[in-house]
């Protein structure tokens, strides 16, 4: 009888945990291949994600665990390979590996070359929904954030309300999606319902980096 007892009580707590229960009740809206709780290949993928961060010499922390985020971490510095993020709120800023790793090893040298140093962003993980339905967003697995302005080299600062004036904006959502590393970016060009005065940005993982520049696909 003691151990049924105590087999209930496992199951009680279980069925009643945060990430139990986010699984219980949210449509997911994950990459290709990602399900929640993460999959022994999901978690392998984020050990190697990881350790490519070591080898971009990233500084990084493990984030305690956050409902669907595969790989939840931290990066101190908010620096990713010389381009600073420059979030809202005082943190803590979470974010999955994939997304750390878009940025440091594909978004900082693109914009770089840009002239582009930081980018104001908004909290680099919120529990949201697509707007108008009850699917999560990117945000809420860690692999999106939204850009609000960017900063150049000469430290002016250039926000998203005036994408359709300055081609610097542009040509940043241009960049960034020609990589490959990027779902398509939403911007006051493309979406001004929604996105009037921000770049939302998505990253792809690894293994959706590879499928696409595959031969073939």
């Amino acid at each position: 009888m003691q151990r049924l007892l105590v087999s209930g009580l496992i199951a009680s707590c279980l069925l009643a945990s945060p990430l139990a229960e986010a699984r219980r009740r949210q449509p997911l809206n994950m990459p290709p291949g990602w399900v929640w709780p993460p999959s022994p290949a999901m978690i392998e993928e984020g050990r190697g994600c990881l350790r490519r961060l070591e080898r971009l010499g990233l500084r990084w922390q493990r984030s305690e665990a956050v409902p669907w985020v595969a790989t939840p971490i931290q990066v101190p510095d908010l620096s990713f390979a010389g381009l600073r993020l420059l979030p809202r709120g005082k943190g803590p800023h979470v974010l999955d590996c994939q997304l750390a790793e878009a940025l440091a090893a594909v978004a900082a040298p693109e914009l770089r070359e840009l002239g582009v140093t930081a980018l104001r962003v908004g909290a680099l993980h919120r529990r949201s929904r697509i707007r108008g339905t009850r699917i999560l967003s990117r945000h809420a697995i860690g692999l999106a954030l939204d850009v609000w302005a960017i900063i150049d080299a000469e430290g002016e600062e250039h926000p998203v309300t005036r994408y359709a004036s300055d081609p610097l904006l542009r040509s940043i959502a241009a960049r960034l999606r020609a990589t490959g590393a990027f779902r398509r970016p939403l911007t006051p060009g493309n979406d001004r319902r929604h996105h009037r005065d921000h770049i939302h940005l998505e990253a792809r993982t690894a293994a959706e980096r590879a499928r696409r520049a595959a031969p073939g696909t």
